[in-house]
């Protein structure tokens, strides 16, 4: 059995964002005990969760980036709405790579073997991980950044003075067919990872001690730290 200890409560937080989210559970919850679990305990679930709103992210932006492609541009917003739409693109590859890479702080990640029983889904997956770390993430040689560089002369082959080098670079932009194919894919994904959520839940839920849920209940303490302890004993009597 996991005995907790009662540490903090709310304004003992120092973070203002996670004050401003213990206070929006508890006015939608008032009538209940919240109860603040330990961040450290409840990494899984609240990893879990945060790559689930990325995938939430992930469909609307993408279907909001085709409307956009759609749209018709006047020719003197032509680059002002290319740049913008490129970085929506670039955006929307480096949200989804980073629910598959690892990261310092241990958080979940998703491995592409949820990918077993569905391989035309495997192959939008590995193309998108592809532009990421070949050309958004990093520079490596890729067919969607090019660049040229001409050297003017003369015709007597010495350099021209006012037109040395002359550098053009291209990269590829969001196209509205590629990001229509990704589009089951994520909302694939995002099933699955709600999926997750449940059962990391679950097992979360398995791990708290009755017993000591029970003797905070019957005090209606609300917004309390738990930190998770080894005893079977609460550490800190609460009154």
């Amino acid at each position: 059995m996991i005995a907790f200890e009662a540490k903090l409560t709310l304004f003992m937080i120092e973070n203002p964002a996670i004050r401003t989210l213990l206070r929006q559970v508890e006015e939608s919850n008032s009538q209940h005990l919240n109860i603040y679990l330990d961040p450290e305990h409840a990494r899984k679930l609240y990893s879990l969760a945060y790559i689930q709103a990325d995938f939430m992210f992930l469909r609307y932006a993408a279907r909001d980036l085709m409307k956009k492609l759609e749209e018709p541009r006047e020719d003197g917003e032509k680059e002002y709405v290319e740049s913008q739409n490129d970085s929506q693109w670039y955006g929307l590859i480096t949200m989804y790579g980073r629910c598959f890479t690892k990261n310092w702080d241990k958080n979940e990640r998703l491995d592409k073997s949820i990918f077993a029983n569905k391989p035309e889904l495997l192959v939008l997956h590995d193309r998108i991980m592809m532009l990421r770390d070949k050309f958004v993430a990093h520079r490596d040689s890729s067919p969607f950044e090019n660049a040229v560089v001409v050297v003017t002369v003369k015709e007597n082959g010495t350099p021209k003075p006012d037109t040395y080098f002359n550098v053009k670079t291209a990269r590829t932009g969001p196209a509205y067919d590629e990001i229509k194919s990704y589009i089951p894919l994520f909302d694939w994904v995002e099933k699955e990872v709600a999926a997750l959520v449940d059962v990391a839940k679950s097992e979360l839920g398995k791990t708290l001690n009755t017993f000591e849920i029970n003797y905070l209940e019957e005090r209606v303490i609300k917004n309390l730290i738990l930190d998770w302890g080894s005893s079977n004993e609460p550490k800190q009597k609460l009154e």
